[in-house]
């Protein structure tokens, strides 16, 4: 794929349960540092998500660049941001939450979170939300401030996992203004304003934020079935 064009999102809904036999049949074909971590986890459903998310990508950067190896391991900085060894201008970046996965690539950086929409404690405001955004949420009626604080939260997240700093970058520091019909964020570093927002609905029990370099949104995102993954997954290429 021409590498101007729009990014490429792609969402899989974790099979419930996954069977044994795909499960195993996936795990021989994955390389041997995406097996070593899938046999850190103790939980059946950790490791399905490992597995999944690392097929996901695969197929993603397929789509997007036509790259089809399966046994070139992904790689992570100092700051914990997966890349792909010995490729530059392939970016991608994934997350997981519940019952979903999601993965967006593209030829500039990329950052993308989902997040189940839950009760939590809202004290956590005062540590990861700036006072503008703390000020906003709170003047928001009650029945809406679960809903608002996830568009926040997964906005803030998207945006310090494409800059590839997570959460070694106080949330605090920058915010994100949702009060004008175009995502925006307010930084004292200037060149940090120009990064683009999106987001989109999988599921209306969950959130799904994209921050990205440039603004090469695609205009939905592509759900992804498992048989079709795992089909891809297994073709000798």
């Amino acid at each position: 794929m021409n590498p101007g064009w729009p990014m490429n999102i792609g969402a899989i809904r974790l099979p419930s349960p996954l069977s044994d036999s795909d499960f195993q049949q996936a795990y021989a074909r994955a390389d041997l540092s995406r097996q070593r971590k899938i046999d850190a986890y103790l939980h059946r459903k950790d490791k399905e998500r490992s597995l999944v998310g690392d097929m996901l990508v695969r197929l993603m950067l397929f789509r997007h660049f036509g790259y089809v190896s399966l046994k070139v391991p992904f790689t992570a900085d100092r700051f914990g941001k997966p890349h792909l060894e010995g490729q530059s201008g392939m970016h991608f970046n994934i997350s997981h939450a519940g019952d979903w996965i999601v993965c967006a690539v593209d030829s500039s950086p990329v950052g993308i979170d989902v997040e189940l929409i839950r009760t939590i404690d809202m004290a956590v405001t005062n540590h990861y939300f700036s006072d503008a955004e703390q000020e906003r949420l709170n003047a928001v009626p009650p029945e809406n401030k679960l809903s608002y604080f996830f568009d926040l939260w997964t906005l803030k997240e998207s945006y310090v996992k494409a800059i590839g700093k997570g959460l070694s970058e106080p949330l605090r520091l920058f915010t994100i203004d949702l009060s004008v019909h175009e995502i925006k964020l307010i930084s004292t570093k200037k060149k940090d304003t120009a990064w683009k927002f999106r987001q989109y609905e999988i599921d209306r029990a969950y959130k799904l934020s994209i921050c990205a370099a440039k603004d090469s949104f695609p205009n939905q995102v592509t759900e992804v079935v498992w048989d079709q993954l795992l089909s891809f997954y297994m073709k000798e290429r």
